[in-house]
Parts: structure tokens; sequence; C-alpha cells
């Protein structure tokens, strides 16, 4: 895929202008299903700044679809593990079985629900998180790449977190995503052919 570097030097405009479009945009998680069979939770690790300062990202991910289903960020603590649970039920989300891992947080938080505990039950969220990691340079450990602000971290974070962008099976919806966003770029800057860009962009996918 292309990150923030890539788009910045394939249109050349500045790192500055692709965060800018990103820091404006309003795309919000809107789940495809209303009840899910059995989503995976765990955590993902990033900072903002430096690594002291550790920002913690906690999700629900559904191994069928590919997608994730809600997510927040805080502490590595309790609340912030409540504060997921709350999410999926303000947002109506059921589902029948959710699995993660042995920590407190995630026992005491989803002990009124069937809850499955232990590792073999969240090897697609832990392949998920490699697959983050491995796109979002702010989420790799050993990295020059760091948001200075916790804002704009989010904010460069959050089209990752786009339901069809999860979905591994088909890149046809990171392309029309892709589109979307060359096209805000290129109508910032320049009158130009915005469809011939994102062939550029997308050509080693197809």
């Amino acid at each position: 895929g292309v990150g923030i570097r890539d788009i910045s030097e394939i249109e050349k405009v500045s790192i500055n202008k692709v965060l800018s479009v990103l820091v404006r945009s309003n795309h919000k998680i809107k789940p495809k299903q209303s009840h899910y069979d059995k989503p995976e939770v765990d955590e993902l690790w990033t900072y903002v700044g430096n690594k002291k300062n550790k920002v913690r990202l906690i999700y629900a991910y559904h191994r069928a679809t590919g997608e994730i289903v809600a997510y927040v960020w805080g502490k590595r603590n309790l609340q912030t593990a409540r504060k997921l649970r709350d999410k999926l039920q303000s947002m109506g989300i059921t589902f029948d079985t959710v699995c993660t891992d042995a920590w407190d947080s995630f026992i005491s938080v989803f002990k009124q629900d069937n809850h499955i505990i232990g590792k073999a039950d969240t090897k697609s969220i832990e392949g998920n998180n490699c697959r983050l990691r491995y796109r979002i340079r702010r989420a790799f450990g050993k990295t020059c790449c760091f948001s200075k602000t916790l804002f704009n971290h989010l904010k460069a974070t959050e089209p990752y977190t786009h339901p069809d962008i999860q979905v591994q099976r088909s890149f046809l919806a990171y392309r029309l995503h892709l589109r979307a966003v060359v096209k805000e770029i290129c109508h910032a800057r320049f009158q130009i052919c915005a469809d011939r860009l994102t062939y550029i962009v997308l050509r080693p996918y197809v």
C-alpha cells in the first residue's frame, strides 16, 4: 500500500498537505453487521513523541469478515478496556462469544459475556496486528517515524481501521478508498487528472 510519505512523493505535495487532508477527514466506523458470532479483542502498542509516552489501540476484530468492528485509544488499563466494551454496546453490537488473551482487564470487562480466554482463539487478531505494524510505521517499535501529537497520531492511523480496507481478500475496496484520498489531494492543489495519478499509485496491485 501507499503511506503518507509515498502519496506526498507521488503527488509532489508536502507531507503536511497529506496530513491536513487526513486531519480534515471525518471517517467513522460503521460496522457492516449488528451481530457478530465470535469477535476477537486485543491491544496494539504505539507511542506518541517518544517511547515513554505509550498509547494503546484496543479493538475488536472479526475473523470471518476481516473487519475492525470497534476501537478505542488509551492507556493499558481497565478503564480503556471497559471503554471498548461500552462502545460496542452503544453501537448496538451483539455477539455470541468474545475471544481475548488472559489480560486481567479483559477478564474483568467481559466476565458477564460468553468469554473464551487463550492465545489459540486470538490468532487472527494477532495476525492483523502484524499487518497494521507493517502498514503503519507509527505502530512499529523500531522506527524513526512517529507522531508528535496524539491528534495527528490518531488521524494517521484512522484510515487503516476502515472496515473495507481490513478485508484482506480483495484490494478493490482499498483502491476505491485510495482513489478518493488522491482526488481530494489533487483538487486541493492542482487541476489535473486524478484518475491517471490513481493508476500510478495502484499500478503494483493491478
